[in-house]
């Protein structure tokens, strides 16, 4: 598990848990581990199993440590698989609540993981500045527990916050590389990391090491077993090349790993994938199948995920502004700038800014159309996006000429 080899790990837990009798604390102890691990692998409904043994277990001995770990893990669950209901606000509160218990216990792996569940809450809502704060509590606790996974894990997610919130293209870069370059034990971990960098790289203009970057990271994780971490690196693969590399090829990558979340019952990246081939498909001028799979997004799109409820409304803006609607495409992209706007993630913002110029163009409205694009160039420029900033100007440019 700590070498990030799931099928490995899940193969090994599940003998063990075999092993021990039903009345075992240690099979207890091993079942939100276990739980944990084949929610990695998609195997959504044999991590609620292993999970609600586990609380029956942690009930039956009165171990508070395993039922809240339980509890920790299937809100992870919850999130990948897209249950009903309020899953940030949910979340906030179960994790607030164990927090005390397990201080308690001194847990500081349990702890480690609560706080991880508060990093993702903040980092859905595009807050990076309060998820690098958890960040910190989490990977604290995470070394008094000598956790080395969990710190690891929590490295990954700095590079994350790296690459959507304030920092410049060319800080962050260092910042991966040099997470890269001390080493990590991790081989999940690392390929997120590589996959983060492949996109700030095609941002800095360097489609060639970018590609080389996710290629790499996809066949680890495709090695270390197939299952929602390995498809979620479509997400990566389609935003280096849609920084001006070959579409169609990110297209059937991607659509490839959109199926694979889709069999699993995966709607988290789902969601954002669907977003994201929508748009690979629809600037290969295939309006009406670009539309198809935008409903698709906005079908698996939880309420709260902002990214996701914004992406499916910017991309299929300009859809139906070319349909002949122009009112209701401009009001998809101003909703959809009005949530990200609410977020400290430049490049949301930019790039719904880019898709209402392209409403507003489409509509007749040329004069709104370059002020707006004018200050999603400001975004890319202050981010250090030189692929994004150079190709909104050379459009600023021709509508000025216009």
């Amino acid at each position: 598990l700590s070498r990030g080899d799931l099928r490995a790990a899940a193969n090994l837990l599940q003998r063990a848990t075999a092993l021990l009798g039903n009345e075992d604390p240690q099979r207890a102890e091993l079942l939100p581990t276990l739980g944990e691990t084949l929610m990695g692998l998609g195997d959504f409904a044999a991590a609620r199993a292993a999970l609600e043994e586990a609380k029956l277990a942690a009930d039956r001995i009165s171990n508070e440590r395993i039922k809240a770990s339980s509890q920790i893990v299937g809100m992870f669950i919850r999130l990948y698989s897209g249950e009903p209901g309020d899953w940030s606000e949910e979340t906030l509160k179960t994790a607030h609540g164990l927090i005390p218990l397990l201080d308690r216990e001194s847990a500081h792996s349990e702890l480690a993981m609560a706080w991880r569940l508060i990093v993702l809450v903040h980092g859905i809502a595009g807050r990076y500045s309060l998820a690098s704060e958890a960040v910190e509590r989490s990977t604290a606790h995470a070394r008094l527990a000598g956790n080395a996974q969990l710190v690891a894990k929590n490295g990954a997610i700095f590079s994350l916050n790296a690459l959507f919130g304030n920092t410049p293209v060319p800080q962050a870069i260092i910042q991966c590389e040099q997470q890269i370059a001390d080493g990590l034990s991790d081989r999940q971990v690392e390929c997120s990391i590589m996959c983060t960098l492949a996109q700030l790289k095609a941002m800095n203009g360097e489609l060639e090491a970018a590609r080389q970057l996710y290629r790499q990271g996809r066949a680890m994780l495709r090695d270390l077993g197939p299952g929602v971490f390995a498809a979620s690196t479509g997400v990566d693969l389609a935003r280096v090349e849609l920084h001006g590399g070959d579409l169609s090829l990110a297209e059937l990558e991607v659509r490839a790993d959109y199926e694979v979340l889709a069999k699993l019952g995966e709607t988290y990246v789902a969601s954002t994938l669907a977003a994201l081939l929508s748009r690979l498909v629809r600037d290969q001028g295939r309006d009406d199948e670009a539309l198809v799979l935008s409903q698709a997004a906005e079908a698996a799109s939880a309420a709260d995920d902002i990214e996701s409820q914004a992406l499916w409304r910017s991309i299929r803006a300009p859809i139906v502004a070319r349909a002949g609607n122009p009112v209701l495409a401009e009001e998809l992209a101003r909703s959809a700038l009005e949530m990200v706007r609410r977020t400290e993630a430049p490049m949301l913002q930019a790039d719904a800014l880019s898709e209402l110029a392209c409403v507003l163009h489409l509509a007749g409205k040329t004069d709104e159309a370059r002020q707006v694009i004018g200050d999603a160039v400001a975004l890319y420029e202050a981010k250090g996006n030189r692929v994004s900033s150079a190709r909104s100007k050379g459009w600023a440019g021709r509508l000025r000429s216009a």
